[in-house]
């Protein structure tokens, strides 16, 4: 079973597409940023190119800040500064430079020719309340996916796996076991 959550959604697609899904029995996409995170002028969906640029200027001038940024930002529901904290330290603890790397690969990659190589049992988890990855892309990837399931947390946000964290655990078990 593969499963990616946010830009390892994108990811876990492009595996797909590669590599025609070896040995990958169920794909779990959580939160994908995927097929394109950055709009195209064919693709009016997810953030600008100016606000992906933006993100990329912050990881190179200042990344402590995108880091407590995008902490702030992973939840619907309010959390504790602890919480909020790990999740910063979690992104503080990767490459400043693979940081940079991700968000130019956020802002280039084209993966709508991923979906259509998918050819297992497919869930995707979404937080209604993402603010990060949008509700459309979701639908997108839903729609792209043959047969695929789309589950959708009415209240959660980015972070689905801790903003209704019993509700999560039960959907993906059940999505892992099915």
């Amino acid at each position: 079973i593969l499963v990616g959550f946010s830009m390892g959604g994108a990811i876990a697609l492009r595996y797909m597409n590669i590599y025609k899904g070896f040995g990958v029995c169920k794909l779990i996409l959580l939160s994908a940023a995927a097929p394109c995170f950055a709009q195209r002028s064919d693709f009016p969906y997810g953030k600008t190119v100016e606000e992906v640029n933006s993100l990329i200027n912050l990881a190179e001038t200042d990344r402590p800040q995108l880091c407590l940024n995008f902490s702030k930002q992973l939840f619907a529901s309010p959390h504790s500064d602890a919480v909020i904290d790990w999740f910063r330290n979690i992104a503080l603890s990767a490459s400043g430079l693979g940081t940079i790397k991700c968000g130019i690969a956020l802002r280039e990659e084209d993966g709508r020719k991923d979906l259509s190589c998918v050819r297992v049992p497919a869930f995707i988890i979404h937080g209604d309340k993402d603010i990060i990855v949008s509700n459309e892309l979701a639908e997108i990837q839903h729609k792209g996916i043959c047969g695929s399931k789309l589950i959708t947390l009415s209240n959660s946000g980015h972070g689905i796996t801790y903003d209704e964290l019993e509700k999560f655990n039960s959907i993906f078990l059940s999505a892992v076991n099915s």
